[in-house]
């Protein structure tokens, strides 16, 4: 059963302090990160927020500053954001250093790329999404020229309207889950529980100081843990012309030998010490259900697939990305749609039921919980309305041939139902 929602006075936690924070983490904190998720292939996010937020703590203390838990927090959410931007998902489906530039990083190599050019895809991308093929912006591998003006504005209207779309459907999905349909959210605590714990450095009299000791113990595990998994590959990377792995990053796969006797089964196991540590995290069974899952989808199913045609494309020697891609093509993708929509459908009735039946209709969800700094719902539904109708504008703009009716069924229907169904699992 979830516990109930511990009500404290509600401050402000947004001030000159954390905007500084923001601009330090921007011209600091995020170039490192850029440079180090270019290195490692990984995005080591939430290690840069971290140190971010322990370093500006240090500070006030040493200035006789004392750094409240609002504040805090808000400056760690700042760093996360900032910091996870330094890698973002690019066409091609896998994470691109760079920033949120990173996307048109990977555009300007495909654009040259051999692959665009025996496709005849070359002169078919748009001026607007990367500069055309044999434009000096691209020969010079610089963004400072004409050629890309177009497609940083429209970068950055769209990562403004996205927040806005991000920040107005999400919090209104959270009421819904959160505050109507009760559901537990095992790893909500765990960031709060570390800005409280970072704000009891500050007084030292609280009486829940065993925070700061679990903190202590987990960030010196975790600088041990990435001095052997990064530290020691990015060293002699630097130094010799192939860099020495103790630990395989970013896991240890074992798909291309048991492909052999199983064929298209998946195995393996991420070698992210963060993984292993999110499993006390979330409720056991959960754990333990993911788990024999995994094993029976991935291990036994695919191999009873594939010797009944139904996954035809996997090939032997195929690794783990080959094989997880022509697997979920095949068979996969249709029955993870197909489990979405169900989950979602079950959400709705939950929600409807909710009003019509347990409450009479007699429940305002327009209800502001005291304390919490909640926002009105209308106004949450309105950022969400306006940056959606901004988005179908901008797109038929952009592409006025295509279908207008799929612009608007893909943001005021399919979008809503698709976050909703991510929101209950």
């Amino acid at each position: 059963m979830r516990q109930e929602f511990d009500l404290e006075p509600f401050e402000e936690g947004f001030n000159v302090k954390t905007i500084l924070a923001a601009f330090f983490i921007g011209f600091i904190i995020l170039p490192g990160t850029i440079y180090l998720d270019l290195v490692n292939g990984i995005s080591i996010g939430n290690a840069a927020s971290w140190v971010t937020v322990i370093l500006f703590i240090e500070v006030a203390k040493r200035s006789f500053i004392k750094l409240r838990k609002q504040e805090i927090y808000i400056i760690f959410v700042v760093a996360s954001g900032l910091t996870s931007a330094g890698a973002v998902m690019g066409a091609s489906g896998l994470i691109v250093g760079g920033g949120i530039f990173g996307a048109n990083i990977w555009e300007q190599y495909f654009r040259q790329s051999s692959y665009a050019e025996s496709f005849g895809l070359m002169d078919k991308i748009p001026a607007w999404v990367v500069p055309p093929a044999g434009s000096e912006a691209l020969l010079k591998r610089t963004f400072f020229h004409k050629d890309w003006i177009i497609p940083v504005i429209l970068l950055l209207v769209h990562q403004i309207l996205f927040q806005f779309n991000n920040i107005g459907l999400g919090y209104t999905l959270f009421r819904v889950t959160n505050d109507i349909e009760k559901l537990p959210y095992p790893l909500a605590k765990v960031e709060s529980e570390g800005a409280l714990a970072l704000s009891e450095t500050v007084d030292k009299n609280k009486k829940d100081s065993w925070r700061w000791r679990v903190f202590s113990i987990g960030a010196i595990i975790g600088i041990i843990f990435g001095a052997i998994r990064i530290g020691i590959p990015t060293v002699t990377g630097v130094l010799f012309t192939k860099p020495v792995m103790l630990i395989p990053i970013p896991w240890v796969d074992y798909t291309a030998e048991i492909g052999m006797f199983l064929p298209s089964a998946l195995l393996g196991f991420v070698t992210d010490l963060g993984v292993l540590f999110a499993g006390f995290i979330i409720p056991f069974w959960a754990v333990i259900g993911t788990f024999f899952s995994c094993i029976l989808t991935k291990v036994v199913l695919n191999p009873i697939c594939f010797n009944n045609g139904v996954i035809h494309d996997w090939r032997p020697g195929m690794s783990a990305i080959p094989t997880s891609v022509t697997t979920n093509l095949d068979l996969w993708l249709s029955v993870t749609i197909g489990t979405g929509v169900i989950v979602g459908l079950i959400g709705l009735w939950k929600v409807l039921s909710f009003f019509s039946i347990k409450n009479k209709g007699k429940y305002k969800f327009s209800i502001i919980i005291t304390g919490r700094g909640d926002m009105p719902i209308k106004v949450s539904l309105g950022l969400w309305f306006a940056s959606t109708v901004a988005f179908i504008v901008l797109c038929h703009i952009l592409v006025p041939a295509f279908p207008v009716w799929i612009f608007c069924f893909f943001g005021f229907v399919l979008t809503p139902f698709l976050s909703y169904i991510s929101a209950r699992m």
